[in-house]
């Protein structure tokens, strides 16, 4: 499941990029499209942090083996630390983008109901609201 909300990121992304691109000169000071700048610098520092390469490395390193004397050997503590970080980090940096994309809900909202740039804001909600699904399943 990991992987495959990966690889839809990974398309939205690309798309995502090429929209922020188009509006750049025209909405640079407008506080939805830094909102929207927000959630895209976001998704790519989540796409740094590779977490699923993360887990499965740890996976392949540090499985339980029993040997002859039934006796379980689990990697150090620290290691658990580290990782039990890696997780907590990437699942933060996903309910801030959630929260951005909130926030960016609420400000279209707001342009729609005063009709401006309709299209537009229609067709970054609906980027916002991608992100928003992918990220909640």
């Amino acid at each position: 499941a990991l992987n495959e909300c990966l690889t839809l990121t990974d398309s939205e992304t690309a798309l995502f990029k090429r929209f922020l691109y188009k509006l750049n000169s025209v909405f640079i000071h407008d506080k939805g499209f830094k909102v929207l700048k927000q959630i895209q610098k976001s998704i790519s520092r989540f796409k740094t942090i590779n977490i699923q390469d993360t887990v499965t490395r740890f996976e392949e390193q540090h499985s339980l083996s029993l040997n002859s004397s039934q006796f379980i050997h689990v990697a150090p503590r620290p290691v658990y630390e580290h990782l039990l970080i890696r997780i907590q980090g990437s699942a933060r940096l996903l309910a801030q983008t959630l929260c951005y994309c909130h926030a960016y809900g609420l400000i279209v909202l707001q342009k729609v109901q005063q009709s401006h740039f309709i299209n537009i804001n229609i067709i970054s909600m609906g980027f916002a609201a991608r992100f928003w699904y992918i990220y909640i399943f």
